[in-house]
């Protein structure tokens, strides 16, 4: 949970309800062959309930009747400052992730495609993975 500020060792305060706003951090339990439980946040794109993990690496989640709110993220406790390795970890994620958004980007210079034609056709996948998915 780095990306949403939380390190390894820190203590999450979470105040028990079953409502969640969008863009919450809650806790989050799915059933699965048992329940466990996640730290997710809470959002709401294109009118759809979702899990949404901090690490952008990850695709969100539909929330479903198979999802219980626990509650919401309200503060958190840190007995130490991030370590020296714990900073070059998020900065060398941080890079990598970075550096696959310029290939895509130089990628769609080289085809000649600029910004606005990038942005219409991925409107156009989205809405098409839309009508294909129904």
């Amino acid at each position: 949970m780095i990306y949403a500020g939380i390190l390894p060792g820190d203590i999450i305060l979470i105040k028990q309800t079953n409502i969640a706003n969008t863009g919450d951090l809650v806790a989050v339990g799915v059933e699965d062959s048992a329940w466990s439980a996640n730290l997710k946040y809470f959002v709401e794109p294109n009118g759809h309930h979702c899990l949404r993990s901090a690490n952008p690496a990850y695709h969100d989640i539909e929330y479903t009747d198979k999802h219980r709110i626990i509650g919401t993220m309200e503060g958190l406790i840190r007995e130490r400052a991030p370590s020296e390795n714990e900073y070059e970890v998020l900065i060398n994620y941080g890079n990598t992730f970075k550096n696959e958004w310029l290939e895509v980007i130089s990628l769609a210079q080289l085809l000649g495609l600029n910004a606005e034609k990038v942005r219409s056709l991925i409107e156009i996948q989205k809405s098409m993975h839309d009508q294909l998915s129904k």
